[in-house]
């Protein structure tokens, strides 16, 4: 069992897609151990980093969007939809960014930001390991940052 497993395998195919400058761009040059918008992160924004999905091929974009949907499709068909299209409305403006080594055993961190989504994966270290190396302990969030909390359906 490789707990999310599905979603890093995304993330490292996208990762090894990007052609070199891509992956410099989206590579940061310092280590991530943990989230950094999650919880008691309220109104906190931190500016994008990585590459920028503009930049990405048409078959990248629907890699990116691939990834995204492991986190969106946990909801019921009509609410994932619905959020997928929004997310791939402003897709262009969407950055990918990654920290560590570009494999799955190697515990790497990675975000997905844009004005319609935020997803981190950020793997802990532990002194155990899966059978194929990989953490068993990962942190990870998705956050609507136009409806934290669901904001805009909440009654006031």
């Amino acid at each position: 069992m490789r707990p999310l497993g599905d979603e890093l395998d995304k993330a490292v195919a996208l990762l090894t897609a990007l052609d070199a400058r891509q992956r410099q761009q989206a590579t940061l040059g310092y280590a991530v151990a943990d989230t950094v918008l999650a919880a008691g992160s309220d109104g906190k924004t931190i500016e994008p980093e990585g590459v920028r999905a503009s930049t990405f091929t048409p078959a990248q974009r629907q890699m990116l969007t691939a990834l995204i949907g492991e986190w969106v499709r946990v909801a019921d068909d009509a609410a994932a939809a619905a959020r997928m299209k929004e997310i791939e409305s402003t897709l262009a403006e969407t950055y990918f960014a990654w920290s560590g080594p570009p494999t799955k055993e190697g515990g790497a961190y990675f975000r997905i930001q844009g004005p319609a989504v935020v997803i981190e994966y950020a793997p802990q270290a532990l002194q155990t390991r899966g059978p194929d190396g990989a953490p068993e302990h990962i942190h990870t969030i998705y956050r609507d940052p136009t409806n934290d909390y669901g904001r805009k359906f909440a009654r006031r």
